[in-house]
Formats: structure tokens, sequence, C-alpha cells
């Protein structure tokens, strides 16, 4: 017997979570944004039309990366997102 779906699942704010797993399926996938804004601690992610190339490309360089190593982002704890 296999176990149905885990209802209000979180995702850890751990080593092993990235950028692009929270954009594509919390923030696009479950609450449905289409241009999703991130800001923490002086990180920015942004997504538009009106984003300039090196916007895009800083964008780029920060999906695979996890929670923890962004720019400006310091967990000192465990947290859910």
């Amino acid at each position: 017997m296999q176990a149905g779906p885990v209802p209000n699942r979180r995702i850890w704010a751990s080593d092993n979570v990235q950028t692009d797993c929270v954009l594509l399926q919390v923030l696009k996938g479950r609450l449905s944004v289409h241009q999703p804004t991130i800001m923490c601690d002086g990180f920015v992610y942004e997504e538009g039309e009106d984003l300039d190339e090196e916007e895009l490309e800083a964008n780029a360089a920060n999906l695979p990366k996890t929670l923890q190593s962004l720019p400006g982002v310091h967990c000192q704890s465990s947290k859910y997102v």
C-alpha cells in the first residue's frame, strides 16, 4: 500500500534546495506567480520584460545555487520556505 501525497509539504532552506526549485515548484507551480520577485538581505531575483542583459545573466547564474549560497542570504538556523 502506497501513501498518498503529503499535504502541506515544506521545503527546507538547506544545502540541497536550489533557487530554481523554489521558483518553479513553489512560486510558479503552487502559488501561480507568473513573474516572481525574491528579495532577501541584499539578494534580488526578478523576472519581467524590462530587465537588462546584466540582470538576466545574474539571475541565470543564481538559479542553480542553493538558497544558503545566494549572495547576501545568511540562514543561521534551519528555516522553512
